[in-house]
């Protein structure tokens, strides 16, 4: 055994080894002299051949701590308890998402079970407990980018796992009595679309439409559909045509991220991609051909970054800098800002307004022909 300071704790530490595996504990107590008797406590009466949940529980007493509450959640059964809080309350949440908590709180598990075993139970996850996973998470991304390798944990992945694991805690804290609060909307990271990219020049933009086209599976189409409404990779990927109005040149869509307020996005459809719609109209089905089939991107055969490299664009490029490219170039066509925000759909969570482009339609149209 060993006694040691960490990380975002106020309290002394202790290093167990039980049947070869190392386990660490807080002593539950900032004074070292205190903390020294828990150590010596439990180096005399274990003897290395004690439970895990012995030793929690010896440590609960010995700190003063009250003993688990008999109906704690077991840290590997999160996501089991959020999937019940949904259906008592008949909370519907999209299937995508969906499998994205049950990653998510398999992840945490695991990462409990390795580095922070004294968060064994939903309870146990504290604000320090959060932040060390927060940083667990950041540390991983530095880890690959040290590695040279170009996969890792962006910034607004990191984001997306804290706010999973928030959402599952807000849901349990509804429908249990031992869990009183939630840890993770402290750690929660900030990222703004400045950091995911930078607008395209006009010159990158004709060499990637190339690119695009050479690449197939849809690319083509999905580059322009972007270039020319704003819309993110995911609203793009999933588009109907049912979603298309040809007649009046409109695309009606709600957009994922604002789905939540219900805001329905009208973007007049530029001449030159009314021009590939009309391309595209013998197609069969109700959803566009390419993309839609691949989404999410992870089961692209052919991702962004093969068209980025063949349109031998470098630097900090994603499919979300069209957004960035559509947005800046309304600016310099002269558009106002309420009318680039309407186009775009930019909000945040607290606005209530929900927009009526029906009664601006030609005005909107106006903007998007200066582009």
């Amino acid at each position: 055994m060993s006694l040691y300071r960490r990380k975002f704790s106020k309290n002394w530490w202790i290093k167990i080894y039980v049947r070869n595996i190392m386990v660490r504990v807080s002593s539950g107590t900032s004074d070292k002299n205190t903390a020294e008797n828990i150590e010596r406590t439990l180096r005399m009466g274990q003897g290395g051949n004690a439970p895990i949940d012995t030793l929690h529980i010896l440590l609960d007493s010995l700190s003063g701590v009250e003993s688990r509450n008999k109906n704690a959640v077991p840290i590997e059964n999160v996501f089991d308890v959020y999937s019940t809080f949904l259906r008592t309350t008949k909370k519907i949440v999209a299937s995508k998402t969906l499998d994205s908590r049950r990653r998510v709180a398999s992840r945490l598990t695991e990462w409990v079970k390795e580095v922070y075993p004294s968060a064994s139970t939903a309870e146990r996850v504290d604000r320090a407990c959060a932040a060390a996973y927060a940083e667990s998470l950041l540390n991983e991304k530095r880890r690959i980018k040290a590695k040279k390798r170009t996969a890792g944990l962006s910034d607004k992945t990191r984001q997306n796992i804290i706010n999973d694991l928030s959402a599952m805690w807000e849901g349990m804290i509804r429908i249990t009595d031992s869990i009183k609060a939630n840890p993770w909307k402290l750690v929660r990271p900030e990222v703004h679309d400045s950091e995911r990219g930078q607008a395209f020049t006009a010159e990158q933009v004709t060499e990637i439409l190339k690119a695009a086209d050479a690449v197939g599976h849809g690319w083509g189409l999905a580059c322009r559909i972007a270039l020319y409404t704003g819309l993110r990779y995911g609203d793009v990927a999933t588009l109907d045509w049912k979603d298309v109005d040809l007649v009046n040149g409109v695309i009606h869509t709600i957009p994922n991220k604002t789905a939540r307020h219900k805001i329905v996005v009208d973007i007049p459809i530029a001449p030159a991609l009314m021009t590939e719609f009309e391309k595209e109209i013998d197609r069969d089905g109700e959803v566009f051909p390419g993309l839609a089939m691949y989404y999410p991107v992870q089961y692209m055969p052919f991702k962004f970054s093969k068209v980025l490299k063949k349109a031998k664009v470098t630097g900090k490029y994603t499919f979300h800098s069209f957004r960035h490219t559509f947005r800046t170039r309304l600016g310099e066509a002269g558009v106002s800002k309420d009318l680039a925000q309407k186009l775009g759909g930019w909000t945040n969570d607290t606005m209530a307004d929900h927009y009526d482009h029906s009664e601006r339609i030609e005005e909107l149209r106006a903007a998007v022909s200066k582009i």
